[in-house]
């Protein structure tokens, strides 16, 4: 018989690249004869595939689903595209699932639906990556009992001594954009990253961050660098980003996707991810680190923070004035700078 294994999880962009990860480890340990089904959200496709082919995971079906109606839509909109989303679910024929959504409802959905083994998160667990590992590895464990790492993460692209990566911007996810995750400083840091003439700066963030990169970029002090400055702000398309994130030495970047997607790919010895969190609990949302000494995660821990709600929210900031955004202030350029060398 042959096993057809569905996974859901639809969004968004961290956690598609977390549960690309946490797919290939678990990859080598399946049954020989498995189809692996994955349905997401249509505008994470070409990434989820780039990821699972990067990390030695060719042969996942993907399904694309629209999920304007489910996440933002009205109630009547969303149990129409409930109704859609199992359809879809239903033919496949799956003969086992892993949901990897914390909204019990999808549960509940499924359960009234399909009759086979249904591995959900056990919400118990602090970090998102390891949720989704255990779901993966529960399902793993119901075939075999064999853990088969990912084996070929050494034959990615050759990264660049000196080059360093930095998201402009970011913070957007299907919920909206949370700017409170943004670095105040990040002007600066570049300012004085571009003066010690020794990097290779690459700009990095989505359409929405384009003027951001182009008001850094008109900085006087950038205009005049003698290093060179590449700009891939609004020009990279989702499937692109984990090669290009691999030629890079260092990657500076706040609490987003492409932080989960550059732990997942930058893993020589010599590369370093760096993730700056204030209004998120690192416990919980940090990159789950491949490698030793791979991820410096800078989080002041300030007496406010975390301030982030699962449900997607932000407690307003009790600061005002030059202290607003203070848990992202009061990390500073020049120790983000020591931790480059």
């Amino acid at each position: 018989m042959r096993h057809k294994i569905l996974i859901i999880k639809l969004a968004a962009l961290g956690d598609i690249a977390s549960t690309s990860r946490a797919v290939a480890e678990v990859f080598g340990a399946l049954p020989k004869d498995s189809e692996i089904h994955w349905v997401l959200d249509a505008g994470y496709h070409k990434l989820a595939q780039s990821m699972t082919s990067i990390l030695g995971c060719d042969g996942i079906q993907f399904h694309a689903f629209n999920t304007e109606r489910l996440f933002r839509g009205s109630v009547p909109n969303k149990l129409v595209a409930t109704a859609g989303l199992l359809s879809k679910c239903k033919a496949i024929g799956p003969s086992a699932i892993v949901l990897l959504h914390r909204d019990f409802r999808y549960k509940l959905a499924l359960r009234a639906v399909f009759r086979v083994p249904i591995f959900g998160l056990h919400l118990s667990i602090e970090n998102e990556y390891d949720m989704y590992f255990d779901a993966l590895s529960r399902l793993r464990s119901h075939y075999f009992s064999a853990h088969t790492p990912i084996t070929n993460i050494s034959e990615f692209q050759q990264f660049k001594k000196g080059h360093v990566g930095i998201l402009v911007g970011g913070a957007a996810n299907t919920k909206g954009t949370f700017f409170e995750k943004r670095w105040p400083h990040l002007k600066n840091f570049i300012e004085k990253l571009v003066l010690k003439q020794n990097f290779k700066i690459s700009l990095f963030g989505g359409k929405e961050d384009v003027s951001l990169a182009n008001e850094i970029l008109a900085s006087e002090t950038l205009r005049n660098a003698n290093c060179s400055v590449e700009n891939f702000v609004g020009l990279l398309d989702l499937d692109q980003i984990p090669n290009a994130l691999q030629s890079l030495q260092y990657f500076v970047s706040i609490d987003s996707g492409l932080g989960h997607i550059a732990a997942a790919v930058m893993t020589a010895p010599e590369q370093k991810v760096i993730s700056l969190f204030g209004p998120t609990d690192p416990r919980i949302w940090a990159p789950k680190p491949r490698t030793p000494n791979q991820m410096n995660i800078v989080y002041r821990g300030i007496s406010c923070s975390p301030c982030y709600k699962n449900s997607g929210l932000f407690s307003p900031c009790p600061y005002t004035g030059e202290n607003f955004q203070r848990c992202m202030k009061e990390i500073s350029p020049d120790h983000i700078l020591d931790l480059i060398t």
